[in-house]
């Protein structure tokens, strides 16, 4: 063994020391400064930003244990008008087998849904920069804010998840106030096994009525059936270069008919209604097929709707008493079926196919045995002066909704004798 001498041993000893101690600390210090900076949530603020394409504002951050990390005063917002979308008081990230998610103080914006939807949708198509990711988010009760109204959900589960054949969000929750036997869901899916990648998606309420405000504002339903309407019942549907492709079952219920009749169309129809959706298919955008019951009642119908009737759609007005622009009515009850035959419909009141009734006789019955055209429909919402179908804006989007008419060579199709209903669908939003 050969002997060193002391000066040498002691800038050994000095470097070793430098190396082994000092550079460490001083490292570890620096990273705890750099923490502590103002500057240091700003920069991870702008870097979210970047890959969510949206604005990111953030109060704080900090690492209170190797890899957790804290965000306080997250706000996610638009990046043009610098709305916020979502907001959340606190999250915490851990990092692990997944990257585990809890937030408290959460706050989202319906009128930013397009801009959600937008940052999901990057997040799904990979443009945010995660090719492989598997991270669960946990809420125990998140604010939906529609206008100046509001709604509370409970239980929030939702977890991404990204693969190289496919990316997909899948969100779980339970309204607060309303007794669910399972918690909604809600899954959207990225498929990149098709060329081009397909966006497609599932839903299941859970067995319970869920209230209009928590649907997407998007589909346009609290403003056309009322804000007391409630949705149930479970389908799927697909997003490809044809158009949209769905099926879905389920109940609208407490539908305001003066917002879906007296304020769409030259006709007035006021009153509640429940509609049950035994079977509904879109093809290409189009509906495909249709097979509904409506029950409604009481109310007014006026007697330009009940003259439409007859007059448009064969049906038979049987009531000999005068009556007024406006009558009341107890029961509005049918049952009708739509495809690219035509409209077929069979009043549900009575056994004499009533379909609408007062509290003294029946005001409107009749039942199709041939379909009518779908032109007839649409002339009886909307009657004009011409033959053919009135071009309205009341008539306009029904016109890119319903389906294209079939040769007439092609038969019919009549609506089931029994009303059984559907089975409930649970296709995989993936599937064609």
């Amino acid at each position: 063994m050969f002997q060193l001498y002391d000066r040498t041993r002691r800038r050994i000893s000095i470097a070793l020391f430098f190396l082994l101690c000092v550079a460490p600390t001083a490292m570890v210090v620096a990273w705890c400064v750099r923490q502590r900076l103002p500057g240091y949530a700003q920069s991870e603020a702008e870097r979210l930003g970047r890959q969510l394409g949206a604005r990111i504002e953030l109060d704080n951050l900090f690492h209170p244990v190797p890899g957790r990390t804290v965000y306080e005063g997250l706000r996610v917002c638009n990046p043009e008008t610098g709305r916020v979308i979502v907001a959340c008081r606190r999250l915490e990230a851990a990092t692990g087998p997944f990257v585990a998610l809890s937030a408290t103080g959460v706050e989202i914006q319906a009128d930013q849904w397009d801009q959600l939807s937008a940052v999901v949708d990057r997040v799904l198509s990979c443009r945010a920069g995660w090719h492989s990711l598997d991270a669960r988010l946990q809420v125990d009760q998140a604010v939906y804010r529609v206008a100046e109204d509001s709604c509370a959900l409970d239980q929030v589960r939702c977890r991404v998840q990204i693969v190289s054949l496919g990316s997909q969000i899948e969100l779980n929750f339970r309204v607060a106030g309303i007794a669910m036997p399972q918690p909604a869901w809600f899954r959207v899916v990225r498929n990149r096994q098709t060329d081009p990648p397909e966006t497609g998606l599932e839903w299941n309420t859970g067995g319970a009525a869920l209230p209009s405000i928590v649907l997407p504002p998007s589909l346009g339903l609290r403003q056309m059936l009322g804000a007391d309407a409630q949705l149930s019942g479970a389908g799927w549907a697909n997003r490809t270069a044809e158009g949209w492709a769905a099926e879905a079952t389920g109940r609208l219920s407490e539908i305001d008919l003066d917002r879906l009749v007296t304020n769409r169309f030259p006709h007035t129809l006021n009153g509640r209604a429940q509609v049950e959706i035994k079977s509904a298919k879109v093809h290409r955008g189009r509906i495909q097929q249709l097979w509904a019951a409506v029950e409604a009642g009481p109310g007014i119908a006026s007697d330009s709707l009940l003259e439409a009737g007859v007059r448009h759609l064969g049906l038979s007005d049987v009531d000999t008493l005068p009556r007024s622009a406006q009558t009341p009515y107890e029961q509005f009850s049918l049952e009708f079926f739509i495809d690219s035959r035509g409209l077929q419909l069979r009043g549900r009141c009575d056994d004499y196919g009533t379909i609408c009734r007062s509290k003294q006789s029946r005001l409107l019955t009749g039942s199709s045995q041939e379909p009518l055209p779908l032109a007839a429909l649409l002339q009886a919402l909307a009657p004009g002066t011409h033959p053919q179908v009135p071009a309205t804006p009341q008539t306009e989007s029904l016109l890119s909704l319903l389906p294209v008419a079939a040769d007439q060579s092609s038969g019919h199709v009549a609506v089931p004798a029994r009303s059984v209903s559907a089975e409930p669908l649970g296709a995989n939003a993936a599937k064609q």
